[in-house]
């Protein structure tokens, strides 16, 4: 009896001093590299979008801005007067008459801007304006 009990002391002894028997883990999936983000597209625009009168500099009280109307006529900043349209590479596109300000007699030169709206909200457009000089960046504002 008291040899049974030694062995069996001796058994639970000898397995105390083993390792444990590994774990198989699952295999963790790895991660495919994030794709990248494609930027928006633009807005696609319609007159509703684009109506109104719109401040560059956000203050809605300088003339740096324009107006599209309903009725087709457009305004740039304070020296240029005409019309508006969407083309077909959804643009929006201002022909003008530039005229120097305080001259009556001025016939004005023709001038188109052609207006990519990278962005739209009910408040805001981000647009970049290209006429005759550096294209210019910015977020215009609603004011009306």
């Amino acid at each position: 009896m008291k040899l049974r009990s030694f062995l069996c002391v001796l058994a639970l002894l000898a397995a105390c001093g083993q390792p444990a028997p590994k774990q198989e883990r699952p295999a963790t999936p790895t991660q495919a590299p994030a794709a990248k983000t494609e930027p928006a597209p633009p807005p696609r625009l319609d007159h509703e979008t684009v109506i109104g009168t719109w401040s560059f500099d956000g203050s809605c009280a300088s003339g740096d801005g324009m107006g599209i109307s309903a009725d087709g006529s457009a305004f740039y900043d304070e020296w240029g007067t005409g019309s508006w349209r969407i083309n077909p590479q959804n643009q929006l596109v201002l022909d003008l008459m530039r005229r120097e300000m305080g001259v009556e007699d001025d016939p004005g030169e023709p001038l188109t801007l052609t207006i990519d709206v990278r962005g739209a909200s009910e408040e805001a457009l981000e647009l970049e304006i290209r006429g005759d000089d550096t294209p210019r960046v910015v977020t215009a504002l609603r004011c009306s």
